[in-house]
């Protein structure tokens, strides 16, 4: 595995810091590996912050990630990969570049370092490509705000994917329980139904229209009957079935076609609660009307015998 000596600002990229406002960004556009070769005397920080390119670059990467350690340092992200490289190489040096925002152009040589014990980078060999995650840490002005710049078609690294992946998880379900309470407010809680059926409200529905189905099929339920039902007010005002079982067919006709007017009983026909226990005793005697003959005390003995004959 490869080592590399800690990374040096350039000069340039002193320099660059020292411009910039407080408050002012810098954006780091590409990360450049390459197998220039440096001397014992050239490893040192005062010879690597002269330097102002990579002395043979090879391969050109964007950032994947940014993440700002403290307020002086910077942790870079990079995949870098075989799938462009036709020769291999001993990757010996990488470089940082940089810019202020709007600038044309990938900026200047910010950070460089050289490798301790260099790995050989092999060409692609077309079935397996070989990757390296590559961290960067880099020194920053505390002043400064830093980016990366994007568009450049950096790979995405496995970790920052799934943490990508696990976020829109989040916000989805934080979304989709908003929208199922919201939904939940308007239906209203569906176990204080009185129905059987409590699990689906279209359950539910069906059931009560299995009920009012037969209501209206036979024409027995008006409309203000179902609404009466549904709003769980209904009372039943006639007992049809019984007032057919006692009409005559001329009360039917007359029900059906709304001219129907029932009849009071003469109250003369009541039998008062004397006449009833008369009766039971055997000892009931009707009341003459006065345009009937009166009955003399034998004839009214004989009908209670039984041996009254009418002349």
């Amino acid at each position: 595995m490869a080592e590399f000596y800690a990374a040096a600002t350039t000069n340039l990229g002193i320099e660059f810091s020292t411009d910039l406002l407080v408050g002012e960004r810098i954006e780091f556009t590409k990360l450049v590996t390459g197998s220039g070769v440096y001397s014992e005397e050239e490893i040192n920080r005062s010879s690597l912050q002269k330097a102002q390119a990579l002395r043979n670059p090879m391969q050109e990467f964007g950032f994947s990630n940014i993440e700002k350690v403290t307020d002086t340092c910077v942790l870079l992200k990079s995949l870098l990969s075989n799938r462009q490289l036709t020769e291999g190489y001993r990757m010996t040096e990488i470089g940082i570049y940089a810019r202020k925002p709007g600038e044309e152009g990938d900026g200047i040589l910010y950070s460089i370092a050289v490798a301790k014990d260099a790995d050989y980078f092999p060409a692609y060999n077309g079935i397996a490509a070989v990757e390296i995650i590559e961290e960067y840490y880099i020194t920053v002005s505390d002043t400064a705000e830093v980016s990366i710049q994007t568009g450049k078609g950096a790979s995405v690294l496995l970790e920052d994917f799934e943490r990508f992946k696990e976020e829109i998880r989040n916000e989805l379900h934080s979304g989709l329980d908003k929208e199922i309470s919201d939904l939940q407010k308007q239906i209203g809680d569906l176990s204080k139904l009185i129905t059987e059926n409590k699990c689906c409200l279209v359950d539910a529905i069906n059931e009560i229209a299995e009920v009012i189905r037969p209501l209206v099929e036979y024409s027995i339920a008006t409309d203000q009957d179902i609404e009466d039902i549904i709003a769980g007010i209904y009372a039943d005002d006639i007992d049809w079935i019984t007032m057919l079982d006692i009409a005559s067919d001329r009360d039917i006709e007359l029900i059906i076609s709304e001219a129907y007017v029932d009849s009071e009983d003469d109250e003369s026909d009541a039998a008062t609660d004397q006449d009833i226990d008369d009766i039971i005793a055997g000892t009931y005697i009707d009341e003459i009307e006065s345009e009937e003959v009166d009955m003399t005390e034998k004839e009214i003995e004989q009908i209670i015998e039984n041996t009254f004959k009418e002349e």
